[in-house]
């Protein structure tokens, strides 16, 4: 949370689980490895992931910094990324993009595309430190060309200027965006259970798909998990407890 948020602002949580997805993404690389290493040796391994760890391993080069920096505490920068600039999100008339320029040559090649050739020569912004130290003149430019355009009309321009770029999405806008709900797979719909209380009329749920593509194993979705206590009869009753017993935890609200 310290590196998270604005340079004024306070330390700012992720707006995602990202000690949970961290450490699940560690497990199943230890179990991939550990699988690996059984077919190998014929031994098998103990696999012990920390949420901590996970997160701390993900911090890269902000803990390097404070050792090969004399000690340097990263701070929080806000939306910039602080290797390159102008690497960060501005604002159209409308709403808010991101321009990543990484490089100097991406520079210029932004300078092109808004039609100011001179500032690749400009002084204050001739190589990534120097911009990255006149960060506040750099954004007066280019918020000057972007004040009288659209976020879409500034990413089209710079996008096709060879410079990558983008409108900052809402959820709606992901699932909606053909390139990643139906070209990526990323949106699907799987069966779902009889009477499941979120079905849609054609019997199905609406999910997130699998990040992961391989070709010669491709992704098969099997029936969606049942709603909260679907189950219950067949396990309670595989654990010995009869129909009468049921009722009676249903009448008392012991189980759905």
């Amino acid at each position: 949370m310290s590196v998270t948020g604005w340079p004024d602002g306070e330390a700012t949580r992720s707006g995602l689980a990202v000690g949970d997805m961290f450490g699940a993404l560690n497990a199943g690389v230890g179990i991939c490895a550990s699988l690996y290493k059984r077919e190998l040796t014929g031994k098998g391994n103990r696999i012990d992931v920390a949420l901590v760890d996970s997160i701390v391993s993900a911090m890269e080069a902000k803990i390097m910094t404070y050792f090969n920096e004399n000690h340097k505490i990263y701070g929080r920068w806000g939306n910039k990324y602080s290797a390159s600039s102008p690497y960060d999100s501005f604002n159209a008339k409308d709403t808010t993009f991101v321009i990543a320029s990484g490089t100097d040559k991406h520079w210029g090649l932004l300078c092109d595309a808004m039609g100011h050739p001179e500032y690749k020569e400009d002084p204050r912004f001739c190589d990534t430190e120097t911009r990255k130290k006149n960060d506040k003149y750099l954004r007066e430019v280019i918020h000057a060309w972007t004040a009288d355009k659209t976020a879409a009309e500034c990413v089209e321009i710079i996008d096709k200027a060879g410079v990558p770029a983008a409108r900052i999405y809402n959820v709606e806008d992901v699932v909606t965006d053909p390139g990643i709900a139906i070209d990526r797979e990323m949106i699907v719909q799987i069966d779902a259970p009889a009477a499941h209380p979120e079905a849609g009329e054609n019997g199905k749920l609406t999910v997130v798909g699998n990040a992961i593509k391989m070709p010669l194993t491709p992704m098969q979705y099997g029936q969606a998990a049942g709603d909260i206590g679907a189950d219950n009869d067949e396990i309670l009753k595989e654990l010995g407890f009869t129909d009468e017993q049921l009722a009676d935890f249903r009448e008392k609200k012991v189980i759905n």
